[in-house]
């Protein structure tokens, strides 16, 4: 998500008027725009397992609005993640049926199932392309979409999960 014109003013640090408190704050939402964009991994890795999951920012972002409105610090940047937000879910759910989809499919061939297995070829292969192919024109749907993938990989080939379907909380 592009930062908005006011954002990019309250980090401008060469202003001698700038407020410390405010500029925290500015960059809080910074970084939570960032993670947003990056599919919940803090370092721009979606599909690793220390990325966040829709729910964790979900709370974060309630918890930020309900502040802003008290302080009326950057109410209409934090208002605006929140709103943008169930896409962003839709697209992490969609991430998990994309794999359930794919593992289906693999059943039927040892070859693709032995790739689909490998946690690299299951990122490269799998969920990047899917993800590519479905929001082909918004990235950080496709690392949503990458990160949901991933969860339910992780649920089945490492928690010895069944093909049910069903979404990963």
């Amino acid at each position: 998500m592009d930062m908005n014109q006011q954002l990019r003013h309250l980090l401008d640090l060469p202003r001698a008027e700038i407020d410390p408190a405010v500029f925290a704050d500015a960059l809080v939402v910074e970084h939570i725009s960032s993670l947003i964009d990056s599919g919940g991994g803090s370092i721009r890795r979606p599909y690793l397992e220390s990325a966040l999951r829709p729910q964790q920012l979900e709370v974060f972002l309630a918890c930020a609005v309900s502040t802003a409105q008290k302080t009326q610090c950057l109410e209409h940047e934090w208002r605006e993640l929140q709103q943008a937000f169930s896409h962003i879910k839709y697209a992490w759910e969609k991430g998990q049926l994309l794999f359930w989809e794919d593992l289906a499919h693999a059943k039927g061939d040892s070859k693709e199932m032995e790739l689909l297995s490998q946690e690299d070829f299951a990122v490269d292969l799998y969920a990047f392309v899917s993800a590519s192919i479905l929001y082909f024109a918004n990235a950080a749907f496709q690392n949503w979409a990458i990160n949901g993938y991933m969860v339910a990989w992780r649920k089945h080939f490492r928690e010895g999960g069944e093909i049910t379907g069903g979404l990963c909380r």
